[in-house]
């Protein structure tokens, strides 16, 4: 699978993706940090990426083959996010292995 993170999140999250044998990429990296979302939407689906992304713009998914996860957690340290996130990956993966489109985080 691939992944794009969005602004709002840390570029240590793409880096976590990557390290459990997913493709993942930070908006940052890849010189989007300030574009808009529609940038980032065509960039993702360029990439056939899901965007992951507080971003509540992204709750609705932005067409066919852009699935979105959107972290619905509320303003939380990196720690707790990074304490979060690998209890919530094997579901989140296994609801875009379903076809989920959007999946909330929360």
């Amino acid at each position: 699978m691939r992944f794009l993170v969005d602004q709002m999140l840390p570029v240590w999250l793409a880096n976590w993706i990557s390290d459990q044998g997913d493709e993942a990429e930070h908006v940052r990296r890849i010189g989007l940090s300030d574009a808009p979302d529609s940038a980032i939407q065509i960039e993702a689906r360029r990439r056939q990426a899901t965007i992951i992304s507080k971003d509540s713009d992204f709750a609705q998914p932005p067409g066919p083959g852009v699935p979105v996860v959107w972290v619905r957690l509320p303003n939380v340290t990196n720690k707790a996010l990074a304490d979060t996130w690998p209890r919530a990956w094997p579901k989140v993966k296994a609801q875009l292995e379903a076809g989920e489109q959007l999946i909330e985080l929360r």
